[in-house]
């Protein structure tokens, strides 16, 4: 085969070093969109060729249709980058997410990065008193992915979205979505991955006393048992008990038994 199928391809399968490569990726990611209102093709394409390489090569072929369904389902952001609600770097960073993390794991991402985000906007919208513009924002592109059904308002949509865009990034308020979708996503990897390794393996580190507690981890409760019942055998090895002492001087004590012949010099006496 020209490819191992040992690991199974799951995000909490991740090797530790592995997942805080990604998150630290994803991290500097967000550092990025925050600073520039924009995600680097260079980082993107890199996150994503990675992910479908990793598990291609950890897990042949299952691994790949992991990875590139993970990709696909970060399509689910395209159409709010066809009408200006996203950067088009916001879009491919959740494809590299995809990649790494499988189609489940990126749409509950994106349900978390719609929370993170819509609290971070009404925390800007309250900062800044523009409520009433977001609001009037958000109305125009609902619609206009509501338009989007008829395929001929496409052109009319992007040029409204772009003119959007220039506005908002003139005035300085656009919502830079990598850095909630990074919170999204460095939040739950980290929690299902500690969830399914994190106390398996803390639990293998601690030593376990299988004779004197039944094959139970070494507890509180058990850990007195456990200590008699190991170290009664030892003492039994060096101290002699009282029952064989006792014995042995009753033993000691008895009188010895007389020979026929001295009886019968007692009797000529």
């Amino acid at each position: 085969m020209w490819f191992s199928t040992a690991v199974v391809p799951d995000p909490t399968a991740l090797p530790l070093a592995v997942l805080v490569v990604i998150c630290a990726v994803m991290i500097e990611a967000a550092i990025i969109d925050g600073w520039k209102l924009k995600v680097p093709n260079w980082l993107t394409y890199n996150f994503l060729g990675a992910g479908i390489l990793y598990w291609t090569v950890t897990s042949g072929w299952a691994g790949f249709q992991f990875a590139m369904l993970g990709f696909l389902a970060g399509f689910v952001l395209y159409p709010l980058c066809l009408v200006g609600g996203m950067g088009a770097g916001d879009v491919k960073l959740l494809f590299g997410i995809g990649a790494w993390t499988g189609w489940y794991a990126t749409l509950v991402i994106f349900a978390l990065c719609a929370v993170v985000g819509g609290i971070m906007a009404v925390i800007m919208m309250a900062r800044e008193g523009q409520l009433a513009h977001r609001l009037l924002n958000l109305q125009i592109i609902l619609s206009e992915w509501w338009s989007l059904k008829n395929p001929e308002n496409l052109e009319k949509v992007q040029a409204s979205a772009l003119e959007r865009k220039q506005a908002d990034l003139k005035k300085k308020m656009l919502l830079p979505y990598g850095i909630p979708m990074v919170i999204a996503a460095v939040s739950y990897l980290s929690y299902i991955w500690v969830d399914a390794n994190g106390l398996s393996s803390a639990r293998a580190a601690v030593p376990t006393v299988t004779a004197s507690t039944g094959g139970q981890p070494i507890t509180p409760s058990t850990m007195g048992p456990a200590l008699r019942s190991t170290s009664t055998p030892s003492v039994a090895r060096d101290v002699p008990s009282e029952s064989s002492s006792s014995a042995e001087s009753a033993v000691g004590s008895e009188p010895a038994a007389s020979s026929p012949s001295t009886e019968a010099a007692d009797a000529r006496s």
